[in-house]
């Protein structure tokens, strides 16, 4: 089994978020996933309602993170 090195995938999913393509960024997303604002306000749960906010997100024009 291979694993990766975490801070690798850190850095490819915040190269896919700064370059606003919402396949590679999505592909770190698990279907399951939620998301939250510090410290426990529930954004978005599951892949779907994920990808629906970061589509909006990556309209925004001085989007860098």
């Amino acid at each position: 089994m291979m694993t990766a090195d975490p801070s690798e995938i850190v850095q490819a999913q915040l190269d896919a978020y700064n370059a606003r393509d919402i396949e590679a960024f999505m592909s770190y997303w698990a279907e399951d996933a939620q998301y939250f604002a510090f410290p426990s306000e529930l954004l978005a749960s599951g892949a779907a309602q994920i990808r629906e906010r970061h589509i909006v997100r990556f309209t925004e024009p001085n989007l860098f993170g």
